[in-house]
Order: structure tokens, then sequence, then C-alpha cells
């Protein structure tokens, strides 16, 4: 994300025109409720900020649902927010600020995330993208993931509903780097999303995915089942995303085993490990399978990853954690982040983000990779 403007704020947290607003099922800032509040974010007595009401149904923040007679958004809080990031922005559709660099360090405004548009996510029977519109997805205030024009539009949806998260993409023919400005810079975003690359990662990329990790950066990984060619000049994903994790040799310890498992739907447990943990239960609830349907299986090869969710055939998620605070996610099926909505693409979807609990998981290993909670 560029950064084309900056906010501050300040004065002691405080939501104006809320207070004892009736409206069932939510609680307004000014009511206890137990919604997560991010690190680092300067939350009201309900878990949410910017003056968003806890759904409690859902347990998550939200925008002032339209029904609650005096709602508002309007907030002040402690702190000053500079180094912004133009992005979609949780529930007002303007920009918004956060400092310090990647990995939630220092954060005052909202987790960023950055969803890949750039290597062949949309070929063939694929759509792995938010919306056609890059790098801010179109309209800036969605109503639903309908509003999204892409096959993962409810991934970018449901983190910009939660009140915490910026989205953007990487736009076709745009190239990664770091610290060199445009909507490419890792160093202006704290985890970067690939769903099923189908063209390499030039060595300039994978030298600015290594200093984003280094930084403390989260990167997310999926690949799809081996032989899964979206068209005549890409690249297999599971090709891609094991020349990047070679490259990158011992530093993540995880590896995409290029194989074909799940051809008739293949449901995986949450594990018991410290890192597993993270995704079980986290700042968008609590769940425990996630369910491929033909994927690669993907596995551990050094002592700082662990499988976090595993099944019959083998590993399904595999988490890495760096010393300097970087994080990997790697995914071996693109099934459980498509949600079955395209406008834009004329793939044959499927909904796997309402499959088993294939939503939640994603969205709090999304959270983990941000240092959201954790």
């Amino acid at each position: 994300m560029s950064g084309t403007s900056s906010t501050s704020t300040s004065g002691t947290s405080a939501s104006s025109g809320t207070s004892g607003v009736s409206c069932p099922g939510y609680a307004d800032p000014s009511t206890p409720a137990s919604c997560p509040c991010g690190n680092g974010h300067i939350c009201a007595a309900n878990g949410c900020y910017n003056g968003y009401f806890c759904d409690l149904g859902q347990n998550r923040c939200v925008a002032p649902p339209a029904n609650c007679s005096g709602s508002s958004a309007s907030t002040t809080g402690t702190g000053s927010a500079s180094g912004a990031s133009s992005g979609t922005t949780s529930g007002s559709g303007t920009t918004a600020s956060s400092t310090g660099t990647t990995g939630g360090t220092g954060h005052t405004g909202l987790y960023r995330v950055m969803f890949d548009a750039a290597h062949e996510q949309v070929a063939g029977n694929a759509c792995w993208i938010v919306d056609s519109s890059a790098p801010n997805p179109q309209p800036s205030n969605p109503t639903s993931e309908t509003s999204w024009s892409g096959g993962i539009s409810a991934w970018g949806f449901d983190l910009y509903q939660s009140g915490r998260y910026a989205v953007t993409q990487l736009p076709q023919g745009t190239t990664l780097n770091w610290g060199q400005g445009g909507a490419g810079d890792l160093s202006q975003v704290d985890v970067f999303v690939s769903d099923e690359p189908e063209i390499v990662f030039s060595s300039q990329e994978q030298a600015a995915l290594m200093s984003f990790a280094n930084a403390g950066g989260g990167i997310f990984l999926i690949s799809d089942h081996s032989g899964a060619v979206r068209c005549g000049s890409c690249t297999e994903a599971t090709q891609v995303i094991s020349d990047f994790l070679t490259t990158a040799g011992s530093a993540f310890g995880a590896a995409c085993d290029n194989t074909n498992v799940g051809g008739s739907g293949l449901v995986g447990t949450v594990v018991s490990t410290s890192l597993a943990a993270n995704i079980g239960t986290g700042p968008f609830g609590s769940g425990s399978q996630l369910t491929y349907h033909s994927g690669s299986t993907v596995s551990v090869t050094g002592s700082n990853a662990q499988v976090a969710i595993n099944s019959s055939a083998g590993g399904m998620m595999v988490l890495s954690t760096l010393t300097s605070g970087g994080r990997l996610v790697l995914v071996g099926d693109s099934s459980p982040e498509e949600d079955g909505t395209s406008s834009t693409c004329s793939a044959t979807l499927y909904n796997g983000w309402g499959e088993t609990d294939d939503r939640v998981l994603i969205l709090n290993a999304t959270a983990w990779l941000a240092h959201d909670g954790s």
C-alpha cells in the first residue's frame, strides 16, 4: 500500500453519540463486552475501537448497525499515527494509519493485509482475488462479500468487517519490493497473502519477501494439488511455493509436498501444539476442522515449524516462526479459502469458506500472522 495520507489522534479514548443506544444483539462502545481488541489498539468497553459495536452473537466488531438509533462511529484516541497506507479500511471507506514496522509492532491503526493478484491468481478455473479492482478493492465501503467480485472476497470482507484490518491487493503487472514504494511495497503492510500463485516469484521478489519476514511480517502461502496448472504459461503453485521455500533455505522449516490428496474431500483437525493453539482459538472465534478438496499435503522440515492441522493423509496447515518475529502459514489447498461467489471470473467456484470451520481457521491464521492478539 502506498503512503498517500496520514492521520493523528490525541486525547483519551472515547466514543461519541453511542452511549445508551438500544440495539438488541450488539454492545455499543460504552457497554462492556468481550469482543477481541487487537494488540496496540485503544479499545472501548465493548472491546472494539473506531466507534464499532460488538456483535454479541459472533463476538466480533462491526460497523454501527443501521437499525441502531443514535449510533455513531466517532471516536478519539491516544497517540499519533504516521506512515499511512492508502487502502480499504474497516467500516469507513477512508484511509487509515499504522505506525512501526511490519508484524503488528507499535500499531495504533489497522492491521494491513495485501492479497496477491499479480501471480496468475485468475487463470483457468481459478479466481483467487478479492476484487477485480487493485490495489484498492471497490467499493471502499462494502456491505457484504458480494460487494467485491473475486472468488476469495469473503476472506477480505470478513477482515474488513472486523474493524481491525485494511485490505489491498498487489495489482497485476506489479512487482513485490521492500521499501521502494508503490503498490508492491511490503514494508507498508503486515501480512502478504498469495493464494495459488502460478508465476514464479522473481529473485527480487523473493529477496523482498525475506526482508519482510525478517522485519516481522507475516506470509500466507496457499498451493493446490500436484498437476494443477491453470494456463499454458503457468507454473503450478506447489512448484512456485517450493521454489521460494527452497531459496529461503532453512529459514521457515516448512515444505509443500507436491501431492494430490482429498479428491473426495479430506477433513483435518487442529492438533495440540503451541502454535496451533493460536489457530484453533483466536480473534475470529474457535474451530477445529479444515476441509480439502484435492490439495497437497504440507510438512515440517525444521524445528521452528509445526503442523497445525493434520489429517489421515498428512499435514494440511503448517505454521512457522522466525526469531525476528516473522511468521509463515502454509496451506496446501485453495478450496478452504474460496467462497463460491465471483462476478468477475468465469471459474466454477464452491463455497469452501462456509464448510466445516474453514472460515474461522483461515481468519485466525491471518490474525496470527498480523500479530493480532498473539
